[in-house]
């Protein structure tokens, strides 16, 4: 009797604290310190980040920025941003969602003190300097839902594995994590790489060998894939660059969107820049290929490439 009590009283908590926690909202400006020169204008290349933290999509989300400099949109990586009269709009933002937009400021040094405000249809969003303190102020406001979900969750997870699988929540979680296997590094495969399609600059960059990539690692843990891919831009101006996983085994494995892509990576003039995703792919599974779909956006616009790896 005590226990039903308990556990009632605990997901009642529970469940007061995660509704609580989805419908707050965490909308954030980043602002880095490192501003870059660019051979297009006497202005600078200003990197601005709008990252999501909440559970919830926030809508006609903007920017005010003051008239004391013109400004520029030069790329983003959301469809439909715009920059009009010193005012950028993202229509919307998803939970979790980081928009990057690379503006051109003209006139004086960009300052953080120039941005008025940043505002969605529902919240006041914040301007932060680092992309750490949006999940260090989102971490602090979540400290106390968090901590009663700490400590309600044994008492409703024993109550669930012990009613529904017989045994303890612990060796549950034994038995759920037994297939686990130790990673290893592969080597050995081969490479395909197609043809370059899309905008002439983009695709001059690329063919020429200014813009590159090399896969620096690959490891396998279990079924999945891990690539770490870097970047390489040799040419005088910035690249955004893109790459997804695809394969035959892609549409049955446990990897979300997010997991099989690298996304807008900035990479300024002769730089270079490291990103990691991932792929399902079996080791039973025949053929075992891996195909990464590569993209390059420069402030002109963009061209795109395949390369199919072989495991076989």
């Amino acid at each position: 009797m005590l226990s039903a009590i308990v556990t009632s009283a605990t997901a009642a908590l529970v469940v007061v604290c995660v509704v609580a926690i989805a419908k707050s909202r965490w909308l954030y400006l980043v602002v880095p310190k490192l501003y870059f020169e660019t051979p297009l204008s006497k202005g600078h290349v200003v990197t601005m980040t709008l990252a999501n933290g909440g559970f919830r999509t926030e809508e006609d989300v903007h920017v005010t920025l003051k008239k004391t400099c013109t400004y520029e949109l030069l790329a983003s990586s959301k469809s439909g941003t715009s920059l009009a009269q010193g005012v950028l709009r993202i229509p919307r933002i998803s939970r979790f969602e980081k928009v990057t937009a690379l503006i051109l400021a003209e006139g004086k040094t960009f300052e953080h003190s120039d941005i008025e405000s940043v505002e969605s249809k529902d919240t006041t969003g914040k301007v932060v300097e680092k992309p750490e303190q949006v999940s260090n102020l989102r971490d602090q406001a979540m400290m106390w839902p968090i901590l009663a979900l700490l400590l309600g969750g044994p008492f409703i997870v024993g109550t669930l594995v012990g009613k529904y699988e017989g045994m303890w929540a612990w060796d549950y979680v034994v038995k759920a994590t037994e297939s686990f296997t130790p990673s290893k590094q592969l080597a050995g495969f081969r490479t395909e790489v197609g043809g370059v399609q899309g905008g002439a600059r983009a695709t001059k960059l690329i063919k020429s060998g200014e813009v590159t990539h090399r896969i620096k690692e690959i490891v396998r843990r279990g079924d999945i894939l891990e690539f770490r891919v870097v970047f390489m831009n040799r040419s005088a101006g910035f690249v955004l660059m893109s790459v997804d996983s695809k394969g035959p085994a892609s549409a049955k494995g446990p990897l979300g969107y997010d997991d099989r892509r690298i996304a807008d990576l900035f990479v300024g003039p002769g730089l270079e820049a490291e990103g990691t995703l991932k792929a399902f792919m079996p080791e039973s599974w025949k053929p075992q290929t891996v195909v990464l779909d590569f993209r390059a956006h420069t402030a002109d616009d963009m061209a795109w490439y395949t390369s199919t790896l072989n495991f076989e």
